[in-house]
């Protein structure tokens, strides 16, 4: 299936629930990097469920060093953190840019655990 292709079938597949969505990029476990898109009357959320705050405190950094960090790289990306989740708001267009944008930010916020040891 072409990616062109399979983006539109997965945004078609979001009703009124929370969707997951995979991606061909993982992180520093090995694990698959998730989003979950929820749709909402003018668009949709995403976010990554409080995955990556969470597993950087299990890791041994501080939420202080955290906030600092994420303060840096979300600052004019439309990017917001939410108690301990990465979230944005997008419409269908801004859908796949917006996949792209959190999952450099995830990323590169993984580097803090390797510059921390």
């Amino acid at each position: 299936m072409e990616n062109k292709q399979f983006i539109p079938d997965q945004i078609q597949k979001i009703k009124k629930e929370i969707f997951p969505i995979q991606l061909p990029v993982f992180d520093r476990h090995g694990d698959q990097i998730s989003f979950y898109a929820e749709q909402l009357m003018n668009g949709f959320l995403l976010s990554d469920d409080g995955y990556l705050i969470r597993d950087l405190l299990s890791s041994g950094l501080t939420l202080e060093e955290i906030q600092e960090e994420l303060k840096k790289r979300l600052n004019n990306t439309g990017i917001f953190v939410d108690g301990y989740e990465m979230k944005t708001m997008v419409n269908q267009e801004q859908f796949v840019p917006a996949i792209n944008e959190m999952t450099q930010v995830f990323l590169d916020m993984e580097k803090l655990f390797f510059n921390s040891e």
